[in-house]
């Protein structure tokens, strides 16, 4: 599956450019950015909840700055969401020793966080689907694409041509 760069989620949209030709370019520069996976800061984990606090410090040791506060915690709080469902659901059936890749790129008014994982895979849509059927806010377990989807501006997964799958999450700031 190929991934939707621009789909919008949340507000995406309205963030971009209002003049339409600055949004083209906008969108070809942002699309370019996001497919290269250059440029990242990266850390490999192991397949383990308790790597999450190495997780977080990395991702401390990376900040940008100019990232307001509440972006920042946001962003924690996606990116530890997202490592928590590596572990519990995509690399349930592996080993512990597998790897998970974390990449992390800072570019003008917006944070993009990858997340590889080397598990089967799941239909992001139907999940949301599933959502907007309703959700126990209280629950202890089964929000976690919810959240994502809360807080991300842009949330996509697909999979990569090297066959590990990407959960892409963009926020953006400014």
């Amino acid at each position: 599956m190929q991934p939707e760069y621009l789909t919008p989620c949340n507000s995406f949209s309205a963030k971009q450019a209002a003049n339409p030709s600055e949004r083209k370019t906008h969108e070809f520069d942002l699309e370019s950015q996001i497919k290269s996976n250059n440029d990242y800061s990266k850390l490999q984990v192991t397949s383990e909840l308790t790597a999450l606090a190495q997780v977080l410090s990395w991702f401390e040791s990376v900040k940008d700055p100019l990232i307001p506060s509440l972006v920042w915690i946001e962003c924690q709080t996606v990116l530890g969401e997202a490592f928590d469902n590596v572990v519990i659901h995509a690399h349930k059936d592996l080993p512990s020793a597998t790897a998970i890749e974390i990449g992390v790129k800072f570019l003008s008014q917006l944070i993009i966080i990858k997340v590889w994982d080397q598990g089967s895979g799941f239909d992001l849509e139907s999940q949301r689907l599933k959502i907007s059927q309703g959700v126990d806010d209280y629950a202890e377990h089964g929000r976690g694409v919810q959240i994502l989807d809360k807080v991300a501006d842009h949330l996509s997964y697909f999979t990569e041509q090297d066959g590990r799958n990407c959960l892409l999450i963009i926020k953006f700031f400014g």
